[in-house]
Parts: C-alpha cells; structure tokens; sequence
C-alpha cells in the first residue's frame, strides 16, 4: 500500500450492514495502530434510505490532522452492499479506485411498480471500473448461515483478501464478538 491516507466509501441502504462494517473497519484499524477518522450518515426515517460512512484511515505511523470527508475523486476503496449505492458514489472514485459490491439488487422504489428493469447497475459498474469485485454476498451468507446478515462480513474477508484493506485475516477473528 502506498498511500499515506486511505479513503474508504461503505455504502448501502438501511438494514444491509453499512453500519456495522463501518464499525469493523475503524475497530479493525486502531487494532492495527492506524489512526481512523469517519463519519457515518443515515437516510433518515425512510425505510431502505441511503446508508453510507467515509473513513480515512492513516496508514503511516506518524499522526496527521485530517478531516472524516473525503475530496470527490479520491476514494481508495467502494465498499456496496447494494449495486445502486454503489453507482450513487462512483463521482467519489477514479480509474484507481478499488471496488467490492455486493450484486444483490434492491429494487429502487419506482422499480417495484413497473413490470420490467429501468437498467442494470451492475453491467455498469463493470464498465465504469477496472477489475472490480462483484458477488452475490447475500445469496452466499443465506447458503452459508441462513441469513444475509453476514454479507457486510463476508465482503469484509474478501477486501482483505484481495489486499484492498491493510488488515489480516486473523485480525477479524479478534472482533467476532461485534459482528456474530
């Protein structure tokens, strides 16, 4: 990793874990020594409303005064729980922005009440962004546990994974506690 500061976008709509692997991240960072700095915003009472956190996580060792906003153009990292959440923060990406988005669809509101699909965000995402990382998260958690509720943490396993985020796999069996 050669960047001294590293933006991260989680992003999402409610109830699909953007909070949660919020929380992770910034844990998963200060185990680690890094400084993290972020901001969580909810789309208020509207149910499956805009669910997003940026985080900046200092990766060198020598602390620094940033803010918890990231400059548009310059996120590392675009964590999506959800396809179109995704697409909703791709002004905050460039060509180098590394991208792991859950390919679970859900249906924009005005989408529910028409018989066919307005489009597909993510046949788009693949061509707005280099190599990015698409999986059905959900449909793997639900064949893994039962339940979606570990999707946010299975995306987690693969950022690391694929070295998107400076952490290790063990470093997640430390936190169980806050995402079992």
């Amino acid at each position: 990793m050669n960047v001294s500061i590293l933006n991260i976008i989680v992003c999402g709509t409610g109830g699909r874990g953007v909070q949660t692997l919020s929380v992770l991240i910034r844990k998963l960072a200060n185990k680690n020594g890094y400084q993290c700095e972020g901001a969580t915003f909810k789309g208020g009472a509207q149910k499956m409303g805009t669910v997003y956190s940026e985080l900046r996580i200092v990766t060198s060792k020598d602390p620094i005064i940033i803010s918890s906003q990231i400059p548009k153009g310059k996120a590392n990292i675009l964590i999506g729980l959800e396809p179109w959440e995704a697409l909703r923060f791709a002004n905050y990406c460039s060509q180098e922005t590394k991208i792991i988005v859950n390919t679970d669809i859900e249906l924009l509101f005005i989408e529910r009440y028409l018989t066919s699909s307005i489009s597909n965000p993510i046949e788009q995402l693949k061509a707005l962004f280099n190599n990015p990382i698409l999986n059905n998260y959900s449909a793997l958690s639900r064949e893994l546990t039962g339940s979606e509720r570990s999707a946010n943490t299975l995306m987690l396993r693969d950022a690391i994974q694929h070295q998107l985020l400076p952490f290790s796999q063990t470093d997640i069996e430390t936190l169980k506690e806050y995402y079992e």
